[in-house]
C-alpha cells in the first residue's frame, strides 16, 4: 500500500519564490498533478520541487486540470510540496532523477483544520519562525501561500489584467484633495516601487535620493549614503524614496528573518478575522528605515483579506505624518490570488531657503487597482466613469501617449497610456469641461478643450483630438501665412544634469543656513529638466527660400539666411512660413562658441515640432524628420 503523502512542516516550508531561477531545457523533469480528498484537479495550486536539503529550486502554479512540471537542474534525490489555502500542504515521495530522466506525481490534498477556533487570550509573544503548531506559524502558513501563489501569478501573467495607477496630494492642514491622477497600464506588471528583500533590509525601506546634498533631509542620523537609483514608480519625495512591500518581498527569507510575527485579534471593526502583526527585530544602532504591519485573514475561508503597514524609525518630521499603506487581496474562483488595490502614502516635504528648515507641503498617496481584462467591475453608483480616446490630428490621427486629460474646475485628471486611452471616476453629475495638456501640444500653442456629460452610475465615452495643422497655422502665423507653408514649433530645455546639480547646490545652501536664488527658483523634477527662457535658436533657410517671419522670430539675414527666434518664458519657439520638402538647419548656440544643430524637413502636411535639450542631442523629434548631423 503507497504511503501518503505528509505534509511539510509548515517552518520548512521554504521560500517558494526562491525557486524561480530558469533550469536548462534538458534537465530532468517532473510532471504530475494536484488532486482533492475527491480526485478533482485543484487548480492554481503552488508547486515547488525541492532538494536533498529541502531547498526550493523551482516553482509553479497548476493549471486548471490540476498540471504542473518542475524541471530539476542536475540528476539526484528530490521532493515535491504542494500548497494551496484551505487546504492541507501535501509532499511527495522521494524522487530519484536519473540524467534526463522523467518522473510523475500525484499530490493529494485535504482541507485544512478551520482557524476559527483559535482563541487569542493574551497578547501572543513576537517571534522570529515561531514553533510549529503556534497560533502565529498557522496563520503565517496560510499567509505565505497566497503571498506566493500572487507572486507567481502576477509574474507568469496567469490571467489577463491592466493595472491602473493613482497618484493624489493632498494639502497639508485637512486632507483636502488638491489633486487626483490616474493612467492605466496595460502589460504592466510592478505595483509598488520595490527591491530585494536582502538590499532592503541593508539599505533600507526610505531612502535619501541623489538629489539629497545633506543629512538635514535623510530619514535618520547615519542612514545610508545618497543612491543613486531612479524614482519608481513615482514614490520620491524632496529627495526621499519610499519603497513598499511586494509579495515576492514579504515571502522572501531576508524579510521573514529580519521581523518577528504574532497573532492578533481583530477590532471590531474586522469581524470574523485575525490579524498577522509583523514587526522589525535586531539591535542594528542606528536603526535603518523599516516597515512594520499586519496580514489581517479570514478566519472561516483561511482567506488572505489585506495588510495594513507604516514605515517606522524615520525622522520625527516624517514620523508625525504617519507614513505608510495598504493592499487588498482577492482570489479568482481558480484559485489565482491578485492584489485588488494597494496605496503608499508619504509626507511631501520641501527645503526652505528662507528659514533653513524642511517645510511640510502635504501627503502624497501612490497607488492603483487591478482591473480583470474582460470582467471590468461595474460603474458604482456614487461616480460617474469617463473613458475615451486622445489623438494627434497633426499626425493622421495616431494615439497619444502620456497627454494629460484634467477636469477643469476639479483636482481629478488623468493620462493616457500607450494607446491614447484614458478612464477616470468622478464623484460628480453635470457637464464636465474637459483640457487637454500635452509638451507637444503646449509646443504648438493652441489649446485643446472639450466637455462631457456625465451620470452617476454610467459610463461616458469621449474622443478629444489635437488641434489640425490649419488650426495651427491660423493660430501661430495669422491668415497672412502663405498657403501650404511650414510651421516650426519647439521647446528647449536645460540638460537634466545641469538641472540637478542646481537642485543639489540649492539642497546643499538650505543646510548650511545661506540665502540667495538659485538660476532656477522653483523646484524641477531632475529627470524633466527646465526651460531654457530667453534662449536663441536660429533657423538657416536657402537664399532663395527666406520665407516669411512670424511674430517672435528676428529679420531673416540677407548674408547668412538665419532667421533667429528667441525663446519665451516657458523655453518655447516658432518659424512661420517656413519652405517645405526641402532642407533646412536649426542652430542652438551652446556657450563657448559651441554649436549644436539639426537637419530638418517641414512637412507641408503637418507642423514641425521639436523637444531640443541645450548642448544635448534633440529628443522626440515629431514628425519632422529632425536629425543631428
Amino acid at each position: 500500500m503507497p504511503r501518503r503523502p505528509r505534509p511539510l512542516p509548515t517552518l520548512a516550508r521554504c521560500t517558494l519564490l526562491a525557486a524561480l531561477a530558469p533550469v536548462a531545457a534538458h534537465a530532468q523533469t517532473v510532471v504530475g498533478r494536484v488532486l482533492d480528498a475527491r480526485g478533482a484537479p485543484l487548480p492554481s495550486t503552488v508547486v515547488a520541487l525541492l532538494d536533498s536539503a529541502r531547498r526550493p529550486l523551482e516553482g509553479a502554479l497548476t493549471g486548471d486540470d490540476g498540471a504542473f512540471t518542475l524541471r530539476a537542474p542536475r540528476p539526484g534525490r528530490y521532493w515535491v510540496v504542494g500548497e494551496r489555502v484551505g487546504s492541507a500542504g501535501a509532499t511527495s515521495l522521494p524522487l530519484t532523477l536519473g540524467a534526463a530522466d522523467t518522473a510523475r506525481v500525484t499530490l493529494t490534498m485535504g482541507r485544512a483544520p478551520r482557524v476559527a477556533a483559535m482563541r487569542i487570550t493574551a497578547r501572543e509573544r513576537c517571534r522570529v519562525r515561531p514553533e510549529e503548531g503556534s497560533q502565529a506559524a498557522a496563520l503565517w502558513a496560510d499567509v505565505r501561500t497566497a503571498l506566493a501563489n500572487a507572486s507567481l501569478a502576477l509574474d507568469t501573467r496567469a490571467f489577463a489584467f491592466t493595472l491602473e495607477r493613482v497618484q493624489r496630494t493632498r494639502e497639508p492642514d485637512h486632507g483636502r484633495l488638491r489633486h487626483d491622477e490616474r493612467t492605466l497600464a496595460p502589460g504592466e506588471r510592478t505595483l509598488f516601487a520595490s527591491a530585494p528583500a536582502a538590499e532592503l533590509q541593508r539599505l533600507g525601506w526610505v531612502r535619501a535620493t541623489r538629489l539629497v546634498a545633506s543629512d538635514t533631509m535623510l530619514p535618520t542620523p547615519g542612514a545610508p549614503a545618497p543612491s543613486d537609483a531612479a524614482d519608481d514608480e513615482g514614490a520620491a519625495n524632496a529627495g526621499l524614496q519610499f519603497f513598499g512591500p511586494d509579495a515576492r518581498t514579504l515571502v522572501d527569507d531576508a524579510f521573514v528573518d529580519a521581523h518577528c510575527v504574532r497573532a492578533t485579534p481583530a477590532p471590531k471593526e474586522r469581524p470574523g478575522q485575525l490579524g498577522l502583526a509583523f514587526e522589525p527585530v535586531g539591535s542594528r544602532r542606528p536603526r535603518l528605515p523599516d516597515i512594520r504591519g499586519t496580514l489581517w485573514v479570514d478566519t472561516a475561508t483561511r482567506e488572505l483579506r489585506d495588510l495594513e503597514f507604516a514605515y517606522t524609525d524615520l525622522a520625527p518630521e516624517l514620523m508625525r505624518r504617519r507614513p505608510g499603506g495598504s493592499v487588498r487581496f482577492a482570489r479568482l474562483p481558480n484559485g489565482l490570488w491578485y492584489v485588488e488595490r494597494w496605496e503608499l502614502r508619504m509626507p511631501v516635504l520641501q527645503p526652505d531657503e528662507r528659514t533653513g528648515r524642511v517645510r511640510f507641503e502635504g501627503m502624497r498617496e501612490v497607488g492603483g487597482r487591478t482591473l480583470l481584462d474582460g470582467d471590468l467591475p461595474p460603474v458604482p453608483s456614487d461616480v460617474a466613469l469617463l473613458t475615451g480616446m486622445v489623438v494627434d490630428s497633426t499626425r493622421d490621427l495616431a494615439p497619444v501617449a502620456g497627454a494629460r486629460v484634467r477636469v477643469a474646475g476639479t483636482p481629478y485628471a488623468a493620462i493616457t497610456n500607450a494607446l491614447g486611452l484614458f478612464r477616470l471616476e468622478l464623484p460628480q453629475a453635470g457637464t464636465a469641461t474637459l483640457a487637454l495638456e500635452h509638451p507637444r501640444l503646449a509646443a504648438l500653442g493652441v489649446p485643446a478643450a472639450g466637455a462631457a456629460s456625465l451620470v452617476l452610475g454610467r459610463e461616458t465615452m469621449v474622443a478629444a483630438a489635437f488641434p489640425s495643422v490649419a488650426t495651427v497655422r491660423a493660430r501661430l502665423c495669422g491668415p497672412d501665412a502663405p498657403p501650404g507653408s511650414g510651421v516650426i514649433v519647439g521647446a528647449v530645455w536645460w540638460p537634466p544634469q545641469e538641472v540637478e546639480r542646481e537642485m543639489a547646490a540649492r539642497l546643499a545652501r538650505v543646510a548650511r543656513g545661506e540665502r540667495g536664488q538659485p538660476r532656477h527658483p522653483e523646484p524641477v523634477p531632475a529627470n524633466a529638466g527646465a526651460p531654457w527662457r530667453g534662449g536663441r535658436v536660429e533657423l538657416q533657410v536657402p537664399h532663395d527660400a527666406a520665407g516669411s517671419d512670424a511674430a517672435g522670430s528676428d529679420a531673416v539675414s540677407k548674408a547668412t539666411g538665419f532667421r533667429v527666434a528667441r525663446t519665451d518664458h516657458r523655453g518655447h519657439f516658432r518659424y512661420c512660413g517656413v519652405p517645405t520638402g526641402r532642407p533646412l538647419r536649426l542652430h542652438v548656440p551652446t556657450g563657448r562658441q559651441q554649436l549644436h544643430e539639426w537637419e530638418i524637413v517641414a512637412q507641408p502636411d503637418g507642423a514641425a515640432v521639436l523637444e531640443l535639450v541645450r548642448g544635448l542631442q534633440a529628443v522626440h523629434p515629431r514628425h519632422d524628420e529632425a536629425r543631428a548631423p
